[in-house]
């Protein structure tokens, strides 16, 4: 009984740990919201769609796994973000600064990322179907897997 016991409470904290481990912190979005800043934050899987985040400074903020779809990112630094599997379908990515950030398996389908500066982004797995990447920039050190042809989406080597 005691065994069984033990399995169970080793069972339940894993199981409690991995979903506190995937939420996001409620005070980083009310930062987010009130000073349009939150450097570092963690926002991971947060409920961001359709929000104006024009010009917000989310450096090294964790947004894996959140919902940014629709949202308007124009100008915002998202430099070193974490945005692993995050959901930009729609969002305005305009000259949205995305130096060294983790967009590996991100939804960007129809997201608007003309000149947006990728370079040293990890984009391997990214969907861009239907993205506009135009004068987008990249560079050696930016991470691509061959899903897609950057020159031929308009980006541009840095």
């Amino acid at each position: 009984m005691n065994r069984m016991l033990m399995l169970l409470s080793l069972w339940l904290s894993v199981s409690l740990w991995g979903t506190v481990a995937d939420a996001f912190n409620a005070n980083d979005i009310q930062r987010l919201r009130t000073q349009r800043q939150c450097r570092g934050c963690d926002l991971s899987g947060a409920d961001l769609k359709g929000m104006d985040l024009q010009g917000v400074d989310l450096d090294a903020a964790n947004l894996s796994k959140a919902d940014l779809s629709g949202a308007d990112l124009k100008a915002a630094n998202l430099q070193r973000a974490n945005l692993q599997r995050a959901n930009l379908t729609k969002a305005i990515l305009v000259q949205t600064l995305l130096v060294k950030a983790n967009l590996r398996r991100a939804n960007l389908t129809e997201a608007q990322l003309t000149k947006a500066n990728l370079r040293g982004a990890n984009l391997l797995g990214v969907d861009v179907t239907r993205a506009d990447l135009q004068m987008s920039f990249y560079d050696s050190t930016t991470i691509l897997d061959g899903t897609f042809d950057p020159a031929a989406r308009g980006m541009k080597k840095f």
